[in-house]
C-alpha cells in the first residue's frame, strides 16, 4: 500500500526495476533531467526505499508501452542496494511484480 505526501509531485506503479533505476509508469510526466526523490517498497518488504534519481527517459505512451519515465538512482544507500539486488535476483524468472511508488 503506498501513501502520498502532499508535496508528492505525483505517484505511479512499476514492473520494471534494476540495481541502476526503475521505470514509473505514470501520466505525470516531468522533463529529462529532472531530479526526484523516489520513495517505493519492494513486494512481502515492508521497509521503504528512498532515494534521489534523475529522469532519463520518458514516453507518453504507445501501444505497446505504458506512458512513464525511467529514473536513473544516484545517491542509493548500501542496505537499499541490497535489497534491490536481493529482490531482482529473486524475480530473475522473468515474472513481473508490482511496486507502488511516489515522487
Amino acid at each position: 500500500m503506498m501513501t502520498m505526501k502532499k508535496n508528492a509531485r505525483g505517484f505511479g506503479y512499476s514492473s520494471n526495476l534494476s540495481q541502476g533505476g526503475i521505470f514509473i509508469r505514470t501520466d505525470k510526466l516531468v522533463a529529462v533531467g529532472t531530479i526526484l526523490t523516489v520513495q517505493f517498497s519492494l513486494l512481502n518488504n515492508p521497509k521503504n526505499i528512498r532515494t534521489e534519481g534523475r529522469v532519463i527517459w520518458t514516453t507518453s505512451g504507445s501501444s505497446k508501452q505504458k506512458p512513464g519515465m525511467g529514473i536513473e538512482f544516484l545517491r542509493l544507500r548500501r542496505d537499499d542496494e541490497a535489497l534491490i539486488s536481493n529482490f531482482v535476483k529473486m524475480m530473475g524468472s522473468g515474472k513481473p511484480s508490482k511496486s507502488n511508488l511516489q515522487y
